[in-house]
């Protein structure tokens, strides 16, 4: 029925969102989540948009961003360390992906995060 398939994808995004800012989860692809949820990623990717207006994509890249800068906030890990823990191939491809989304380098945002919370 139309109402039990609405509860299960309710379920099935509760569940992504849950994983998504489960720090000891970290996919950084679409296909990674839904393998994990047992949906195909077409079903999936259909879920995510049609409750959050969102693709699963930008769900898991804000979220990304959201750690990214808790964890370049705290000085004890190199960015490199970041760039692995986040599960980037290595950190020339995190730092590409943190300046297309935030507009600064990883780097840039470290120094003017200091900044402002000293």
């Amino acid at each position: 029925s139309l109402i039990s398939s609405y509860s299960s994808a309710e379920s099935l995004f509760q569940r992504f969102i849950k994983m998504v800012s489960d720090t000891s989860v970290s996919f950084t692809s679409v296909n990674g989540y839904a393998k994990t949820l047992n949906v195909i990623p077409k079903y999936f990717l259909s879920v995510c948009k049609r409750l959050s207006g969102k693709t699963a994509s930008e769900i898991i890249n804000e979220e990304i961003i959201k750690t990214s800068k808790i964890m370049l906030r705290d000085n004890t890990k190199s960015i490199k360390q970041i760039a692995d823990s986040l599960n980037f191939a290595n950190q020339p491809h995190f730092g590409t992906f943190f300046r297309r989304h935030v507009g600064m380098s990883s780097q840039q945002y470290r120094s003017k995060s200091s900044e402002c919370f000293y």
